[in-house]
């Protein structure tokens, strides 16, 4: 009897280890749902605090006045429209000017150049 004694007990002290485990497991399983569930809200809580960033971050970037300008505002910006008009206005006279437009210097030249070869001595030099 006496080893049907200890195989018992040792089969008692298993069952005990089992009993507190799974009491461990539940416990353990209590805490990791009360951990997912505040992990749960803590993630929503930074979802809708981003999702307001976001929000706030576009509505400046779109931004949409929310009255009429101002006088000051419209002057500003016709200076700064007029002033771009004038630079390109003046970018295109230059190169209008450069490109279609002859110098005083090309036409002085031109005229002494045809004034060499209308030359009959230049002509007898380097033949007709």
């Amino acid at each position: 009897g006496v080893p049907s004694s200890s195989a018992s007990s040792s089969a008692k002290k298993a069952h005990r280890g089992v009993s507190s485990r799974r009491a461990f497991s539940t416990s353990a399983e209590k805490s990791t749902s009360k951990a997912a569930g505040s992990r749960s809200a803590e993630k929503e809580a930074a979802l809708a605090a981003l999702q307001k960033k976001e929000q706030e971050a576009l509505s400046t970037f779109f931004h949409e006045p929310k009255g009429p300008v101002t006088a000051a505002e419209g002057g500003g910006y016709s200076l700064v429209i007029g002033g771009g008009l004038l630079v390109a206005a003046a970018c295109g006279y230059a190169v209008f000017k450069e490109l279609f437009v002859e110098t005083l210097d090309s036409k002085v030249y031109n005229k002494a150049l045809e004034e060499i070869q209308q030359d009959p001595r230049v002509m007898v030099r380097l033949g007709s």
